[in-house]
């Protein structure tokens, strides 16, 4: 010992004596619950209590299982057992999913009747049920001809293939769309669940989230992650990206939804429900027709002029017979003898009107100040969609489309087993040349009679077209030849 001392090394012995008795006694506590785990609940354990070594007799339960934490902070930490957790999520919310259309584009029931899904999903309904009318005016032009019995039945045929979409039953008809947006509404079953909602604002930053989506077989599938904030004006920023296709629904813990994530036409988008709502809302009521647009215009500008009024920045031409008086350009400083000073109170105005009513208005043109009358157009004011020619006999749609890059005859719609279907023409091709003439320019009159005289054809017809950068052929037997 006093060797031990003398070298500094009795402290360190000591420790090392009580390391090694602590040891020792927790491996005879491990044996004596070793032996009695074997023992039956009529095994006695002697227990020495005090310094008379007095014996008690104590019942031995025999072990039992594993048991579950009911600890309430552990059931919904992801940490525990955390792919189970999600997967467990993903499959009780993905029934609250559906998929859209033939492309399978994820989207969710907002209200009953109602779904949101992408454009995407919007689109290709919308091309199921421009294919749907063109058969049925096709089938009405072939019940014309000789073979009517032949013409029928092929048309019914392909009726059915139309229809084969397993998903066609839960995505009857687009209601609107908000290409800017990404959304579209599209009408459902009114039985199909809801998701309850959830409010991302209660959420504090890094919180769980996971965004549940339906792949292209139909089965749920989460994105888990969490929320990093969630702005005043209902955007969401998530640690996780938006779907490839479709719309996701963000859920929180509690499977409550606290928004949805997709990708836009202009880059990915996270909104709350509240904000998603707002949106929905707006896309459903539907816009006052105004044939005259207005806007604020610079101080700058207005110093110039000297006056006070709005620039008109839009005129819808059709809706004026035979022309309107008023031009893009104008600078509106007074309508129906009244002042106009901000776009609200213009838009006040006309809407207070009623159509066909003779309306006073005074602007600067140019440099000078003209003074005229317009009579106001009926709620049809609207801008006219670009129409469609229809080649029943040949089975497709045409449109005409001004764009820079891609504008001409475009072809939307086709029936697949039809003549041009057979032939190869596909949607989105332009059509060029008709038997080597080009085809008439624009959507006027005259052009589109020109275009409509191809399904009159009594041969078969050469058509060029562009794909892409490319160009291919197409011969189209008209049926009956």
């Amino acid at each position: 010992m006093r060797h031990l001392h003398e070298r500094q090394l009795l402290f360190p012995a000591l420790v090392l004596l009580v390391v090694a008795g602590v040891l020792i006694h927790g491996a005879l506590d491990r044996e004596r619950a070793a032996r009695a785990d074997l023992g039956s609940t009529d095994t006695t354990a002697a227990e020495s209590v005090g310094a008379d070594q007095r014996e008690t007799s104590v019942p031995v339960r025999a072990p039992s299982g594993p048991l579950l934490s009911l600890r309430g902070d552990l059931e919904k930490t992801p940490l525990t057992y955390f792919s189970d957790y999600w997967a467990q999520l993903a499959s009780e919310m993905g029934a609250h999913l559906l998929k859209v259309g033939a492309t399978g584009e994820s989207g969710l029931v907002v209200e009953p009747g109602l779904a949101v899904t992408s454009i995407v999903a919007a689109d290709a309904l919308m091309a199921v049920e421009a294919r749907s009318r063109l058969k049925a005016a096709s089938r009405e032009t072939a019940e014309t001809t000789e073979n009517v019995d032949e013409a029928t039945g092929t048309a019914t045929d392909d009726d059915a293939d139309v229809e084969a979409d397993p998903w066609a039953l839960a995505s009857s008809g687009v209601r609107a769309i908000d290409r800017e947006e990404g959304l579209a509404l599209v009408e459902v079953d009114d039985g199909l669940p809801q998701f309850a909602h959830g409010d991302a604002r209660g959420l504090a930053s890094g919180s769980y989230v996971g965004a549940v989506t339906l792949d292209r077989a139909g089965a749920p599938s989460i994105t888990p992650g969490y929320l990093v904030s969630a702005a005043a004006d209902g955007s969401l920023e998530l640690s996780f990206g938006p779907p490839a296709s479709g719309l996701a629904a963000v859920v929180d813990l509690d499977g409550f939804l606290v928004g949805v994530t997709y990708l836009a036409p202009d880059g990915a988008r996270a909104m709350a429900v509240d904000a998603l709502r707002r949106k929905l809302d707006a896309m459903v009521q539907p816009e006052p027709c105004r044939a005259i647009s207005v806007a604020q215009l610079d101080v700058g500008v207005l110093d110039l002029l000297g006056r006070r009024g709005l620039l008109i920045d839009r005129v819808v031409a059709s809706a004026f017979a035979p022309e309107p008086s008023l031009r893009a350009g104008d600078v509106l400083i007074e309508w129906n003898g009244e002042p106009v000073n901000s776009v609200e109170g213009f838009e006040a105005s006309y809407d207070a009107l009623e159509a066909g009513q003779l309306v006073r208005y005074r602007v600067i043109r140019g440099r000078r100040t003209v003074a005229g009358g317009t009579v106001l157009p009926d709620a049809e004011c609207r801008a006219e969609a670009p129409a469609v020619v229809r080649l029943a006999r040949l089975g497709l749609e045409v449109e005409w489309r001004d764009e820079a890059d891609a504008g001409g005859w475009i072809v939307t719609t086709v029936v697949p087993d039809g003549p041009a279907g057979l032939a190869g023409v596909a949607e989105d091709d332009r059509l060029l040349t008709v038997d080597g003439r080009a085809v008439a320019a624009g959507d006027s009159p005259r052009a589109r009679a020109a275009v409509e005289r191809v399904d009159t054809s009594d041969s078969p017809v050469l058509l060029s077209l562009g794909r892409g950068d490319r160009v291919t052929l197409a011969a189209i037997t008209p049926p009956g030849l």
